[in-house]
């Protein structure tokens, strides 16, 4: 009986370091997949990181060589009359226009970093100003409209309904007039299409975007 109860205990213990030791490589297991998805992860971020750098750096060498950018009416009929217009400035454009009002209007340096900030964060792509002539103050409401923006291909990269905006009191004709900008927070590469869209049209107005260089 006493031979019988020193094997039952011997296995017990057996099982006992066995089951420790496999939970033990288990636990060292887990610890070791842990850090390899952490390194993966960090790798992951240093590499987007790069990626990102090396695209800023290439944007900004390709927008050093732009004057500025030529906006062509492709499509878009208006059946009552009046105007639609877009012009486009990019990111850098805007920077540098920023640069220059600080200095004729003589802003403080808080004041040009701050807005340098807000271009830099909200305007990657740079702004899109959207200009309207209606016949009625109504039609002239921004709120009507959006605006979408495709690669050559006609993939969809942006778009934006426009909040609402009252028009301007017509000066010197009989039409109602407003304007609505809009800043894109991702990069665009030009050429590319913006289509303005208004609600009851017969179809949206189709422009073209794209570089002239110096």
């Amino acid at each position: 009986m006493k031979k019988f109860f020193t094997i039952t205990l011997f296995m017990i213990s057996f099982m006992i370091i066995s089951c420790n030791s496999s939970q033990k490589k288990a636990e060292e297991q887990a610890k070791k997949e842990a850090a390899e998805l952490a390194e993966a992860r960090a790798q992951a971020i240093q590499d987007s990181i790069k990626n990102e750098l090396a695209i800023i750096e290439a944007d900004s060498i390709e927008q050093s060589k732009i004057k500025s950018y030529n906006v062509k009416m492709l499509s878009g009929k208006h059946k009552y009359g009046g105007s639609t217009k877009i012009t486009y400035m990019s990111q850098q454009m805007l920077l540098a226009e920023n640069e220059e009002t600080a200095e004729k209007e003589m802003w403080t340096d808080d004041k040009k970093a701050t807005r340098a900030k807000l271009i830099k964060e909200f305007d990657r792509g740079g702004r899109i100003r959207l200009d309207i002539e209606r016949e009625t103050i109504e039609s002239a409401n921004t709120e009507w409209f959006t605006i979408i923006i495709k690669d050559m291909e006609e993939n969809e990269i942006y778009r934006e309904k426009l909040s609402s905006s009252i028009p301007n009191v017509p000066i010197g004709n009989r039409y109602w007039w407003n304007l609505k900008t809009i800043g894109i927070e991702q990069r665009l590469n030009a050429p590319f299409y913006v289509y303005v869209t208004e609600v009851g049209a017969d179809e949206p107005f189709k422009f073209e975007v794209t570089p002239v260089y110096k």
